[in-house]
């Protein structure tokens, strides 16, 4: 018993091989027998067989059914055999059949600072029906929202039937990102990221400047400013120093972290003693503005003589001073 057909064949995984498996009987003449009955069975790799036992025709040639690879990627073999005959063995290697499911890899839930790149580059894994990786298959990645940009926005699958955009960066304001990922008519995966502010660039003033207030009282609105990242986002934690540049006054709460909408406030300003300008500086880092205010008399709490005392003059006349 001899192969009629190659021993070496190629297929996809969970698929039927073609053509299918022959083997020819001859008798010790070399002339061919009919009628011979030979059994095909799976030898390794997971697959099956149809018609696993058939007969030799007139041409002493007998083909099994049919031949269906096993589900996982790799070498399949089946033998053939009839009574005392040597057995034939048939090799076939199979490959991932067509991409049909498309599965997040890496690089999703994300946090990075706005304008800037995710440090993990999302990937994707794709598969065929029977869960092999796919490989050499083109994945288009896309910004769908929160205006960043990708680079290697086509990727192709690699032997793991992995695909990774080039880098994604991340819109210039704080909040929500997503980019997703396509491949023909599956379905399509979504990777998201928070963009969160910068690192402080401007400070500017919020609220509590040009007031006026009694000398010696608090101002009626605490100063405030707010902090922003290069790209105008608020900057959230930035800590303000708010401190008294003249007149002599003072404040509490003078240490304030700005809050998610990127404001600090000071506790309260108590403008100095003496009437007039009052200046009190916030800063932070390198960054800083100045509050004025005025301060004016408050109410009466002195009566005293100040001129035209211990006078003389001529009766019925105004005195002098």
């Amino acid at each position: 018993m001899a192969a009629n057909s190659s021993t070496s064949l190629t297929g996809v995984a969970g698929a039927a091989v073609t053509p299918a498996p022959s083997v020819v009987v001859t008798d010790q003449n070399g002339a061919t027998l009919g009628g011979v009955t030979v059994v095909f069975s799976v030898a390794s790799g997971g697959g099956s067989v149809t018609g696993g036992t058939a007969v030799t025709n007139s041409a002493g040639i007998a083909t099994v059914g049919s031949w269906t690879l096993g589900p996982a990627v790799g070498a399949n073999v089946i033998t053939a055999a009839a009574g005392t005959l040597a057995g034939v063995s048939f090799t076939a290697t199979s490959s991932a059949g067509p991409a049909a499911s498309l599965a997040k890899n890496g690089g999703d839930n994300q946090t990075a600072t706005a304008g800037s790149a995710v440090q993990v580059p999302p990937s994707v894994i794709l598969k065929d029906v029977n869960g092999n990786p796919t490989s050499g298959v083109s994945v288009t990645f896309a910004v769908a929202s929160g205006g960043g940009s990708v680079t290697g926005a086509t990727a192709v699958t690699n032997a793991a039937g992995i695909a990774q955009v080039g880098s994604w960066n991340l819109g210039p304001s704080a909040g929500a990102n997503v980019l997703n990922a396509t491949y023909g008519s599956l379905s399509g995966v979504s990777f998201t990221a928070t963009a969160n502010a910068g690192t402080a660039a401007s400070l500017a003033r919020n609220a509590g400047d040009d007031q006026t207030a009694g000398a010696g009282s608090a101002v009626s609105i605490p100063p405030s400013v707010i902090v922003k990242d290069a790209n105008g986002n608020p900057a959230n934690g930035v800590s303000v120093t708010f401190a008294v540049a003249s007149g002599g006054g003072s404040v509490s709460g003078a240490t304030a972290s700005t809050n998610s909408s990127g404001i600090a406030a000071v506790g309260s300003w108590t403008l100095g003693p003496v009437a007039g300008t009052n200046v009190l500086n916030a800063t932070a880092g390198a960054l800083s503005v100045a509050f004025t205010a005025a301060s004016t008399a408050g109410a009466a709490a002195s009566l005293a003589k100040n001129a035209g005392d211990n006078q003389s003059g001529i009766v019925g006349s105004a005195v002098s001073i």
